[in-house]
């Protein structure tokens, strides 16, 4: 006897509306995606894993008060910072790329991400970095040229394998942009010293040389004593134009901070270009009791600073003359002379400063082809961050891991979760009605 069997199903209605028919033979499969506060994240920081750490170790009855703030608090910075050893560097001057994807902005407001970082990170400022691995030990030497963001990150990656590393700074302290750069009035020195003297003093292979300018020829020579080096010196030198009356942001940030230069009183500052830069030899000039004035040729909308730190500066006072090529400026007239809707204007400025990005020095290009040196330039460019420093040192020394046997833990390119892919309507009447 023969039985005939269907090969398929059929159903009459549309299968996006009638899951019968074919949909029986489906079998379901997990398929796990990327939240997009994770892909957007520089540094590739676990934030449902924060947020699911969180959730357990305030869960536990046997826990309360701040017995159980302080528990909790500390799992999540050991959590944290696996991959970034700056937390609160970041929290306070991150432009929170994780929050402007936030899926959760399309059902009520995004998750306060960077907010819950700083807090972690303020809370931990006492709390030991994690000890060496005993049974990942990689004995080589690694010479780091620049103790900013980036070198900082190498630095404490490979010492977390018992890498020999010698940092090479030309300041007298370490934190490059994050010291001598940012105001501090986005960034309080104190806490931020601790993160960078944690680094340091946690790994008894990191050791600094301070105030000491490394060229070609000395890399040349360290090569002979180092297994690697990591060039990481940013872009340290601005982009200069010919005006001899003018001064440059970069150069009056790193200055100041060094007690080097001082802003005159009760000035007209015209502040040129509408990068990060710009944005904080604003508020400085503004915080010191000048007037302040951003003068770009991007229009308003188009400015390349990230939108807090525009956000930053508007709260202060500072003012916005857009859509405007600088020409020449004649410090002894007080001229500043444009070129805005096709015709030149004077405008009555007493100091010009300039903030056109930065130049790369001379070492990226000499040491390109160097297969034993590694070069890092993140910073500069506007685009970029502190945190993308970070994870551009915590790349490199795994790069220089990976040709050992060792790896550290690097983000799977996934598919990221889009708003379509959500039923943002079930997700708003369920948390409305959790707040009833």
């Amino acid at each position: 006897m023969c039985i005939e069997r269907s090969l398929a199903s059929y159903t009459y209605k549309s299968n996006e509306e009638n899951k019968v028919g074919s949909w029986r033979y489906v079998e379901p499969f997990f398929n796990e995606k990327i939240a997009p506060c994770v892909f957007n994240c520089p540094v590739k920081q676990d934030i449902n894993g924060i947020y699911t750490h969180l959730k357990i170790n305030t869960s536990n009855d046997e826990v309360t008060g701040s017995e159980l703030r302080t528990k909790a608090l500390r799992t999540i910075f050991q959590f944290m910072v696996d991959k970034n050893p700056l937390l609160y560097a970041t929290s306070s001057v991150c432009p929170a790329f994780c929050q402007q994807q936030c899926n959760r902005g399309y059902v009520d407001e995004a998750l306060r991400i960077r907010e819950t970082e700083k807090v972690i990170a303020i809370e931990n400022i006492d709390v030991s970095l994690p000890v060496p691995d005993k049974n990942n030990s990689l004995n080589k030497r690694v010479a780091i040229i620049g103790g900013g963001p980036a070198g900082l990150s190498a630095a404490y990656q490979l010492a977390r394998v018992n890498v020999t590393v010698e940092i090479f700074e030309r300041e007298e302290q370490c934190g490059g942009l994050l010291t001598y750069g940012i105001p501090e009035s986005r960034l309080d020195r104190t806490p931020l010293n601790q993160e960078i003297s944690r680094i340091i003093n946690s790994y008894d292979s990191i050791s600094v040389n301070a105030g000491e300018e490394i060229d070609a020829t000395k890399i040349n020579k360290l090569q002979n004593d180092f297994d690697y080096t990591i060039i990481a010196t940013g872009q340290p030198s601005p982009i200069t134009i010919d005006n001899n009356d003018v001064l440059y942001g970069l150069d009056i940030l790193w200055n100041y901070h060094k007690q080097i230069y001082t802003f005159p009183k009760n000035k007209k500052i015209a502040v040129l270009g509408s990068g990060n830069t710009a944005m904080d030899v604003a508020a400085l000039a503004i915080e010191e009791g000048n007037k302040a004035t951003i003068v770009c040729r991007e229009s308003y909308e188009n400015m390349t600073a990230h939108t807090l730190e525009i956000q930053h500066v508007e709260s202060k006072g500072v003012e916005f003359y857009t859509d405007a090529e600088f020409i020449f400026f004649e410090k002894k007239s007080r001229s500043l002379t444009v070129k805005k809707n096709n015709q030149e204007e004077v405008l009555p400025f007493d100091e010009v400063i300039i903030c056109y990005g930065q130049m790369n020095d001379s070492l990226s290009e000499i040491f390109a082809s160097n297969e034993k040196v590694y070069i890092i330039n993140k910073i500069g460019n506007p685009a970029n961050s502190v945190a993308e420093a970070i994870e551009a040192g915590y790349r490199v020394a795994n790069n220089i891991l990976h040709k050992h046997g060792i790896s550290l833990h690097l983000s799977e390119q996934k598919e990221t979760v889009t708003k379509e892919m959500i039923n943002i309507d079930y997700w708003k009447d369920h948390i409305s009605q959790s707040f009833d």
